[in-house]
């Protein structure tokens, strides 16, 4: 009987270690600044009840995360330009009637390739005069 009330502690207590999530601060370490173009999302953390500093992560495109140091220059300005970009994009979102949520990307746009002007002939009339 004794051996039996053992294994059941002992299960419990396995069963709730293994679940609880381990909650602390994600940065340890931070960094004053990060390649720009390779940042595509950044991610903030306020104060919580088992981290009491204000966290910045910066989302790479290697798929890979940076811990930005919240009170360098680099960081206040990377992430008020993230805010203006994700406010933008939502206002767009507003305005054409669709309810959704957005990622951001800042990923620069493809370029198609450029035609001849030459060579494309016009279909409308010209509205300039030409020139003598």
């Amino acid at each position: 009987m004794n051996s039996t009330f053992q294994c059941v502690v002992l299960l419990a207590c396995v069963a709730a270690c293994t679940s609880l999530v381990s909650k602390r601060c994600l940065c340890l370490t931070t960094r004053d600044r990060e390649n720009r173009r390779l940042i595509v999302d950044v991610k903030e953390r306020p104060p919580r009840p088992y981290c009491s500093r204000y966290e910045v992560i910066a989302v790479l495109r290697t798929g890979r995360s940076s811990c930005l140091n919240p009170r360098s220059d680099f960081t206040r300005d990377i992430v008020r330009s993230f805010r203006k970009m994700k406010e933008e994009a939502m206002r767009r979102v507003k305005l054409n009637g669709r309810e959704t949520t957005m990622t951001v990307s800042t990923k620069t746009p493809s370029t198609t390739p450029s035609t001849n002007p030459s060579r494309t002939q016009s279909t409308t009339p010209s509205t300039t005069p030409p020139v003598v």
